[in-house]
C-alpha cells in the first residue's frame, strides 16, 4: 500500500474527507512532514545520523529546517563536519539519502513507529495547562 492510498479517500478526492485537500497535497504535506522533519532520513535516529556523526565520526552535529516559505519542499540540512577534507562524503552522504527519500516506500514497520513516536511525543508535550492552551488557540 502506498502512502497515498492509505491517506487519500476511495474517491480520491481528499484525506478520508475530512480536509479540504486533494489527495496529491496531502501526499506532499505528509512526505513533506517525514522527510523535512527529520523523523525518518534526518533525526539523531537516522541511518544518516548513525552513520556520519556516530559510526565513521565526520560530523559533530546534524539538523534540519523546513521553512514555511511559497517554495515547497525546499528542506535545509545542517551538517557540522569534522574536516574538509570529507565535505564531498558527507555532501554524497545527504543527497544520497534524498534519493533514497524520493525512490522507496517507508516500510510499515517504519511507519508504524513514526505514528507511534509522534502520539506519545505530543501527549508527553501535554504537560502544563499553558501547552494544553496553546495547543488548542
Amino acid at each position: 500500500m502506498s502512502v497515498l492510498s492509505s491517506l487519500s479517500s476511495t474517491d480520491g478526492s481528499s484525506f478520508g474527507g475530512i480536509f479540504p485537500y486533494d489527495s496529491f497535497t496531502v501526499l506532499f504535506d505528509f512526505e513533506n512532514f517525514l522527510i523535512s522533519n527529520g523523523r525518518l532520513y534526518f533525526s539523531n535516529n537516522s541511518a544518516l545520523y548513525q552513520e556520519l556523526v556516530v559510526d565513521k565520526q565526520l560530523a559533530s552535529q546534524m539538523f534540519n529546517y523546513n521553512p514555511e516559505t511559497k517554495d515547497a519542499g525546499l528542506r535545509h540540512v545542517f551538517i557540522k563536519v569534522n574536516e574538509e577534507k570529507d565535505l564531498a562524503t558527507v555532501r554524497d552522504a545527504i543527497n544520497q539519502t534524498y534519493a533514497t527519500a524520493r525512490t522507496e516506500l517507508v516500510s510499515a514497520e517504519k511507519l508504524d513507529n513514526l505514528k507511534s513516536n509522534l502520539k506519545y511525543s505530543f501527549v508527553n508535550s501535554l504537560d502544563s495547562s499553558e501547552s494544553i492552551a496553546s495547543t488548542l488557540a
